[in-house]
């Protein structure tokens, strides 16, 4: 049975429920310009940050720890990015990253500037509020390989003047294996709404591939359930009031 792939690739997306994980504890420090960041006695391969200021000092020595293992043990407030390409792993355990009151970025801002191949994001919040006269993203500006964002939750009041906003990454230049699928790239749409401050625009590619229904797999924490279904039943839960933006990607289901 064929069976179509419908991805929408937008620079608005919604984060995942995260989830509540251990603290652990501090056994020396490594000493850098600007501070001294602390590791995991667990791990000495570890970094942690337990302040403000140490997230102060690993964004002030991004080259340094680009590629680090770094683990977030207390809720902290930022107003700094780390400006480089992040490729290690950064787990919050379950913390919140909070943009500090008053903060109100120059420039394109999100916590890390770019993902390298291999980086991972996972298990934090990010919360507070912003007013942005450039780019923002919740976690990275650009994704430039694959990259894992698994249990993020950015739940920030941010608003924008015509400028990108994004939940997790404004570009992605990382590669989708669609291996053996007819179809691509279809369309792209624009949603402008100045009122709210939700201006974004979705590209929207369809692919066609023989699969089977045990290979889908979707994320539980944001699914209760999944359903395969034809372009006519699709088209009858729409008539229905509740599916989002159907009117906009209807194109997609004409074959």
């Amino acid at each position: 049975m064929r069976k179509l792939l419908l991805l929408m690739l937008s620079v608005m997306v919604v984060g995942s429920v995260w989830a509540q994980s251990a603290n652990t504890s501090v056994s020396g420090t490594v000493p850098v310009q600007g501070g001294q960041m602390k590791v995991d006695e667990a791990d000495a391969t570890d970094l942690l940050i337990t302040s403000d200021e140490d997230w102060q000092t690993f964004t002030a020595n991004a080259n340094q720890y680009a590629s680090s293992n770094v683990k977030l043990d207390a809720d902290i407030q930022v107003t700094t990015m780390f400006a480089a390409t992040f490729t290690g792993t950064f787990d919050g355990q379950g913390h919140t990253i909070m943009y500090a009151e008053g903060f109100k970025p120059m420039a394109d801002f999100a916590l890390f500037q770019a993902a390298g191949e291999g980086a991972s994001f996972r298990n934090f919040e990010v919360k507070g509020t912003l007013n942005m006269l450039h780019k923002f993203a919740g976690v990275a500006l650009e994704v430039n390989g694959p990259t894992t964002i698994e249990n993020v939750k950015v739940g920030a009041n941010v608003t924008s003047s015509g400028f990108p906003l994004s939940g997790f990454v404004v570009s992605n230049t990382s590669q989708l294996d669609v291996t053996g699928c007819e179809g691509g790239y279809l369309f792209t749409y624009h949603r402008e709404n100045p009122g709210k401050g939700d201006n974004y625009f979705v590209d929207v590619y369809r692919f066609i591939k023989d699969f089977d229904e045990k290979e889908v797999k979707p994320q539980e924490e944001e699914t209760l359930g999944f359903q395969l279904a034809t372009a006519q039943e699709i088209k009858a839960i729409a008539d229905q009031g509740i599916f989002l933006h159907y009117d906009s990607i209807k194109q997609a289901f004409e074959l």
